[in-house]
């Protein structure tokens, strides 16, 4: 009797977990269609999307891929790049949630100079809970932008410039 019970507890558990998942990247799938929320971006290429910058890394790494293979040197603009991808999102997702946990804390001071001082405005991360999937995307969308165009963070052998929002044909 109880072992049913418990059985059908963690089934339930783990439909809840999966349920929030694919609730959670449809919402973010959804969210890369939009305009992105950083202003650097909306200065250098007004209406950009997230896909759209990506789709733009995406492209003019491997432009440089192929540059280095002719010249007999390693791939690595891409791979690296897209590899770090979840752990990025992931990353996003744990800055915010520790944040929020830890609010006005010494340990969140510290956290937040670690992660250069970005984190999406405090009516997201510190709102309803239900907010917390705007905050998450807010910090997604930040920081690729930092790792990913800020001139000083970029690799000296992958440097690509500013994105350029694609024109429609």
């Amino acid at each position: 009797m109880i072992g049913k019970l418990i059985g059908k507890l963690v089934v339930w558990g783990l439909l809840s977990v999966v349920v929030g998942v694919v609730s959670l990247g449809g919402y973010f799938y959804y969210k890369a269609g939009q305009p992105m929320q950083v202003a650097a971006a909306q200065r250098l290429a007004p209406g950009i999307t997230y896909r759209e910058f990506w789709a733009d890394r995406i492209q003019h790494w491997t432009e440089i891929d192929t540059q280095k293979a002719v010249k007999g040197k390693g791939k690595s603009c891409v791979l690296v790049s897209t590899i770090m991808l979840p752990m990025m999102y992931t990353g996003s997702i744990y800055e915010v949630t520790y944040l929020r946990t830890h609010r006005d804390t010494k340990a969140a001071t510290e956290f937040l100079r670690k992660i250069s001082n970005i984190a999406p405005p405090d009516e997201l991360i510190y709102g309803p809970w239900w907010k917390l999937p705007d905050a998450w995307w807010w910090q997604i969308e930040n920081m690729s932008w930092w790792d990913y165009y800020r001139p000083l963070a970029r690799a000296w052998n992958c440097e690509v410039g500013a994105p350029n929002k694609p024109t429609q044909e």
